[in-house]
């Protein structure tokens, strides 16, 4: 396998190179080059970490679950790039999905209290190392992707869920919202309840306490606007190299 990849006709060559490459790593490598991105800055479009692209192009994944959003960002056929049936440059049967509205970062929930600061979101998207999360909802400018932690709003939130944040989004009665209560620097993930004049916090799992939002001490940071399952972490990249699904 790496004697293959290391053989790889370089993107520059040109011609008819895209026949001779057996092998997902080998067409991923030569679409990459000649697309003239990174390793890091095709991951970072895509919304996923290097090491899942080094896995790929180093031939420790072949089924990769990205596959669509990567062939989109490097310019080829997704058939092709997967199976290396069809033509590089012509699509035969993959159907066009939603438009991509935009890109947002994944960020840590400890910087959503200060996400405010344009210096600070300025600096996190400098960052060429930034995962950046792919959306099809219209966000405005400020927002951001979360990665959900525990499961206090099972079934519809689960661990490892990435969530899109728009801070500029007005909540309505039974949106689903990042919050902070009073002082407290920690957000959590709520369903809003307005009942009147009163504005609850709802977790989705019964075994968590409804809590009561005081209408002028505590903040919504955001409306939550979309939702993408995630298959994997960095934990299970970590621990399963071999079998990782990026």
């Amino acid at each position: 396998m790496l004697e293959a990849y290391d053989t790889l006709p370089k993107a520059t060559q040109g011609g008819e190179s895209q026949f001779m490459m057996k092998t997902l790593a080998q067409r991923l490598r030569f679409s990459r080059e000649k697309a003239k991105l990174s390793q890091s800055e095709l991951a970072r479009r895509v919304g996923i970490k290097p090491q899942a692209i080094q896995f790929i192009e180093s031939g420790k994944v072949y089924k990769p679950r990205n596959i669509l959003e990567i062939a989109a960002v490097v310019g080829v056929d997704a058939m092709w790039l997967s199976s290396g049936q069809g033509d590089m440059h012509n699509p035969v049967s993959i159907a066009r999905g939603p438009k991509i509205q935009g890109h947002v970062p994944l960020i840590t929930w400890a910087l959503v209290a200060q996400w405010k600061s344009d210096t600070l979101r300025a600096n996190v998207l400098q960052d060429r190392h930034q995962i950046l999360i792919p959306t099809t909802a219209k966000i405005g400018a400020a927002a951001f992707a979360l990665e959900v932690l525990g499961d206090s709003m099972e079934p519809e939130f689960a661990p490892q869920d990435i969530i899109v944040v728009d801070p500029d989004r007005q909540p309505h009665h039974r949106s689903f919202v990042i919050a902070r209560k009073g002082n407290d620097k920690d957000s959590t993930l709520r369903e809003l309840v307005i009942e009147g004049s009163r504005r609850l916090l709802k977790p989705l799992n019964p075994r968590y306490p409804i809590d009561e939002l005081a209408l002028i001490v505590d903040e919504v940071c955001g409306v939550v606007v979309y939702k993408s399952k995630a298959y994997f972490s960095e934990v299970n990249e970590r621990n399963s190299a071999h079998n990782i699904v990026p």
